[in-house]
């Protein structure tokens, strides 16, 4: 029994070769590749509605990020630009009270 088992899973190179020619042409039909007559190739995907939704979906999550990125850089500017007008203002309070000491 075992030496029968061993002798179902081993191929000449011709058995292998028939069955590498069937995988390959079994991938060839499963691919998005169809060849017309006058080859010439046209690429069309099997879930073209879906793959088409899901790179919408993606551009709009893409163009929230890109506008959040945006708003959040424009606050940040904002509040160092009053920084730098509240540092300004002590400095000059400062400045004055050094003149009025001295």
């Amino acid at each position: 029994m075992e030496y029968q088992d061993e002798d179902q899973l081993c191929f000449t190179m011709e058995e292998f070769s028939v069955v590498a020619t069937e995988n390959v042409s079994s991938r060839q039909r499963m691919s998005r590749k169809r060849n017309y007559d006058d080859d010439t190739r046209v690429y069309k995907s099997k879930n073209l509605e879906i793959e088409g939704r899901r790179r919408e979906k993606l551009s709009a999550s893409l163009l929230m990020l890109r506008g959040t990125i945006i708003v959040d850089a424009i606050t940040y500017i904002e509040k160092l630009q009053y920084e730098v007008q509240r540092l300004s203002q002590e400095l000059h309070q400062l400045e004055a009270n050094s003149e009025k000491t001295a």
